[in-house]
């Protein structure tokens, strides 16, 4: 079977290299407004969507975030970070922070729904992303209620996830996809 909404989930990568273009608003706002259509549990919408199109801001988010899981000593986060030149934001002109507060245990999962949303309404106007969890590392550091002050992120809520957003300054590579241990019918 074959439709738009398909082939548009089957198009989306993640990518982890963007073009300086920046998104006109009138994108921005558009991706904003996929984002608030998402479903969540309950429909208690625990919720807040923060869009930050400030490059320098985005910059030392990503700069301080790099420092951040540096100095975890992984070796593996470490190895993943030279391997992507010290990025985690990838330059992406726009970056969507996904907040939650704590209402019935669902919250992340809402979250997550929310970053899909504007992951696949990314690629059907053209343009690629990326989910970064990784930005809990920032959040949770000293510097965390100060990037949180900076972002205005409502009362009670933390970070879950972002997505950055922008035209890809790379291919992405097909999927390979594998059913043999991931799917299971019955009846």
């Amino acid at each position: 079977m074959q439709n738009q909404v398909l082939d548009v989930i089957k198009a989306r990568r993640s990518i982890r290299a963007y073009k300086s273009d920046a998104l006109p608003k009138e994108q921005v706002e558009t991706l904003v407004n996929a984002a608030l259509h998402s479903p969540s549990a309950m429909n208690l919408r625990p919720w807040h969507i923060i869009a930050v199109t400030d490059r320098e801001l985005i910059n030392q988010m990503d700069k301080e975030l790099v420092e951040e899981l540096r100095a975890m000593g992984d070796p593996a986060i470490i190895s993943r970070l030279d391997s992507r030149g010290n990025k985690s934001i990838y330059d992406a002109p726009a970056l969507f922070l996904i907040t939650t507060k704590k209402v019935k245990g669902f919250e992340d999962i809402d979250a997550g729904i929310m970053a899909q949303s504007i992951c696949l309404a990314a690629k059907s106007m053209g343009l690629d992303s990326v989910m970064i969890a990784m930005l809990r590392a920032l959040f949770a550091s000293e510097k965390g209620q100060s990037y949180k002050s900076k972002l205005k992120f409502p009362p009670e809520h933390d970070f879950v996830i972002a997505v950055a957003v922008g035209h890809a300054n790379q291919e992405a590579p097909p999927r390979e996809l594998t059913f043999d241990d991931k799917v299971t019918y019955i009846g």
